[in-house]
């Protein structure tokens, strides 16, 4: 598990848990504990970002799509959220190639696969990160 500061990712990070005080016992995460945490080098409340976990509900969809569907897909839908503010962008548009369409008015970003995809999920130079893989869509 990697779990990252949205803002400036950094995994210096905490969320609620479920703790036995007589054993330190870790028991399990609170429900939606890892939406949402403290960061140590923000110094304030953040959303959190599971990077494996979301990569990995990529490309569980991108199997089961190619299965079905017998090719690849052509966009995905993503929630992403801004570093510079705490504005979450949701159900933002992603083509999974980088050809430019006339029609492609709705496109937020153009990526490179799904490779490219998931490396929109780690830290980068762009100024948004994806945080949570919604679907994929038919091309």
């Amino acid at each position: 598990m990697s779990v990252i500061c949205n803002k400036c990712h950094s995994t210096k990070v905490s969320c609620e848990a479920i703790i036995n005080p007589n054993t330190n016992e870790f028991i399990r995460y609170t429900d939606e504990s890892l939406d949402y945490g403290w960061c140590e080098d923000c110094n304030d409340g953040q959303f959190l970002v599971d990077t494996e976990d979301v990569k990995a509900n990529i490309d569980k969809a991108f199997n089961e799509y190619i299965s079905n569907f017998g090719k690849e897909p052509l966009f995905a839908l993503c929630h992403t959220m801004c570093k510079s503010d705490d504005a979450p962008f949701y159900d933002m548009l992603f083509k999974l190639s980088t050809d430019i369409d006339k029609d492609d008015g709705d496109v937020f970003f153009y990526c490179n696969g799904i490779n490219g995809l998931k490396s929109l999920v780690e830290p980068s130079s762009n100024d948004f990160i994806i945080t949570e893989f919604s679907e994929l869509i038919k091309s």
